[in-house]
């Protein structure tokens, strides 16, 4: 008989990390897969010192529904996105001061554009790996992401907050 994995919930007892324990920390493209940001984002004040930075990565909704499936996503019930500006209040409403808010979404139609006219492709080991880690139909998913940005539904945003 297979034993299920019940998940817990956190509660103070089983907390991974003591509070303020932490400089820095990175959230690097995670978070439109996260339905309760808030409670990450709590989180990651909990645990950084007085004065410690967090980078957050995340692509956000900008205008219109995005084109899918997308590279963490088959379809809007399984993607969570939210706008720029709801981002930001989760931030401030967990505490964070907002140091910059960096958009990324130039440079990332950009690389897309640079790789796409470039004669560089793929040996037969790395899409083979491609395909093994990130799925068969990746390389749709990224041509929606890209397309998503070009036609303004999707932003790519990197957040700097600092806790005070």
């Amino acid at each position: 008989m297979a034993t299920r994995f019940a998940p817990t919930k956190p509660t103070r007892r089983n907390w991974p990390f003591a509070d303020n324990t932490f400089d820095a920390a990175i959230c690097f493209y995670v978070g439109m897969n996260i339905a309760d940001k808030a409670a990450v984002i709590g989180q990651a004040f909990r645990v950084l010192k007085p004065g410690g930075k967090l980078i957050w990565t995340e692509a956000v909704l900008a205008g219109g529904e995005p084109n899918y499936p997308l590279p963490w996503a088959v379809g809007p019930v399984t993607s969570h996105l939210v706008d720029r500006d709801t981002l930001k209040t989760l931030f401030a409403d967990a505490g964070f001061h907002i140091d910059e808010v960096i958009d990324e979404t130039g440079e990332h139609v950009e690389l897309a554009m640079q790789r796409a006219s470039s004669d560089i492709i793929p040996s037969p080991a790395q899409q083979q790996a491609n395909e093994i880690v990130l799925g068969t139909e990746f390389v749709q998913r990224r041509k929606n992401y890209i397309r998503s940005l070009c036609e303004g539904k999707l932003a790519s945003l990197a957040v700097i907050v600092s806790r005070s």
